[in-house]
């Protein structure tokens, strides 16, 4: 598949740039992997218990292609339409919005087309982190009918960014 360009809904505060084919997450949409957002920063740890300690926010930004239209989003239902991911970094949290399981996402309104774009996150980012995985979660028909939110039980792989180098790599499972 040739990578299609960049949609001009993503991001412009990046942290890091890249273009990974992670393969057909969502059956008939590919998930393209585009960068690492910088969300700002936050004292909000959504559970309650660590004197909200202000973190770096970040988010990997990301576009299926073909974009996800209107129809399939009304045919489908929410979940159907979401990988899932983890989230994990090579230091502990001191608070986090997910786990290695899963976290926040969103996929902004479906506009058909080229691509739809989404984000995973946001998630804290501590000081001193070197690694960042997003782990995800492929939709799949059987994973949704035994009960799994958001389809698979398994991952289909990893987007491994490496801060210091701002380079990423897409790891299958």
């Amino acid at each position: 598949m040739e990578m299609p360009p960049r949609s001009p809904r993503l991001s412009d505060r990046l942290l890091a740039t890249f273009d990974l084919d992670c393969g057909e997450l969502i059956p008939g949409h590919r998930l393209i992997a585009r960068g690492l957002a910088d969300e700002g920063r936050s004292k909000d740890d959504f559970r309650g218990g660590t004197d909200n300690i202000e973190q770096q926010m970040i988010g990997l930004e990301y576009e299926l292609v073909p974009g996800i239209t209107a129809e399939e989003a009304a045919a489908a239902g929410v979940r159907d339409l979401i990988v899932d991911a983890g989230y994990s970094v090579d230091v502990p949290l001191v608070w986090s919005t997910g786990d290695e399981r899963s976290g926040p996402s969103s996929q902004w309104k479906p506009t058909g087309g080229p691509s739809s774009a989404g984000q995973f996150g946001p998630h804290p980012l501590p000081a001193g982190a070197g690694r960042v995985r997003f782990t995800l979660h492929p939709v799949t028909a059987e994973g949704i009918a035994a009960g799994h939110p958001y389809g698979a039980p398994e991952p289909a792989g990893q987007v491994v960014i490496e801060l210091g180098a701002g380079t990423a790599r897409w790891d299958p499972a």
